[in-house]
């Protein structure tokens, strides 16, 4: 004999224990600041949203690719007199409260 129920019980059981997948948003996120800084310059480096919303979340901001700091803050202050001479990188990886990345 066939459970015609089956269905609804694996629908139900699915949206139970898999909440918030149509919640996850991927959007463009910009760094903004100075392009060049002196020796003796220091610089604020803040995060903003492409689509204008506030980031809340989890912010890990690295220069050359080695950790700064991760912070719940969107600005990153650096100084250029600890910077390798030349080129430097700088990059955030942003992790949403709600999963978003």
């Amino acid at each position: 004999m066939k459970n015609r129920f089956l269905p609804v019980f694996v629908i139900l059981f699915t949206s139970l224990f898999c909440p918030k997948l149509e919640a996850q948003t991927n959007f463009t996120i910009e760094i903004v600041g100075p392009d060049v800084l002196c020796v003796s310059d220091c610089a604020y480096y803040k995060v903003i949203s492409s689509d204008g919303s506030t980031l809340i979340g989890t912010f890990v901001w690295e220069i050359n690719g080695a950790v700064q700091q991760s912070t719940t803050i969107n600005e990153l202050f650096i100084c250029a007199q600890g910077l390798f001479p030349g080129s430097n990188a700088i990059s955030v990886i942003f992790f949403g409260n709600n999963g978003d990345f």
